[in-house]
């Protein structure tokens, strides 16, 4: 089940779309909506995507869902997510992460396979990062 705000009685709060239609129909006039707010025209959006013309509008009709491939690409075109097209939030807007490489390291967040780092890793990413600053910092200086 997909929770999203109720478009036609803003007094009912949550809306549960519970049917696959209800569904299809959401993405589809998210699809829209956000093309509209990127003022793009149908048109230019399925042939700067490269997807059929009768497709694309059956996207944005409800008669068809994006397979995942698909999705991604609109939503990366259209500056929005993908959970928010598939109904997963109600926030259109891509949360930039605002972490430095320091932040990042002094968490130990990352993880390669699933698996955390082990201190020789972080201690090797470390020593990896802070050289490509100091590079970086040169040319900029001999530039």
């Amino acid at each position: 089940m997909v929770n999203i705000q109720s478009k036609a009685n803003h007094n009912s709060g949550v809306n549960v779309l519970n049917s696959e239609k209800e569904i299809k129909l959401e993405i589809g006039r998210r699809i829209r909506e956000q093309r509209k707010a990127n003022g793009f025209k149908t048109s230019q959006t399925y042939r700067n995507l490269e997807i059929p013309r009768t497709t694309y509008t059956g996207y944005e009709m409800g008669a068809r869902t994006p397979d995942p491939a698909t999705m991604n690409r609109i939503a990366n075109y259209l500056n929005t997510t993908v959970s928010y097209l598939m109904c997963e939030t109600d926030d259109p807007e891509i949360k930039q992460s605002t972490s430095s490489f320091e932040e990042i390291l002094e968490e130990k967040s990352l993880t390669i396979g699933g698996k955390p780092l082990t201190d020789e890793q972080w201690e090797a990413l470390y020593n990896t990062l802070k050289d490509i600053n100091k590079q970086n910092n040169e040319k900029n200086t001999v530039n």
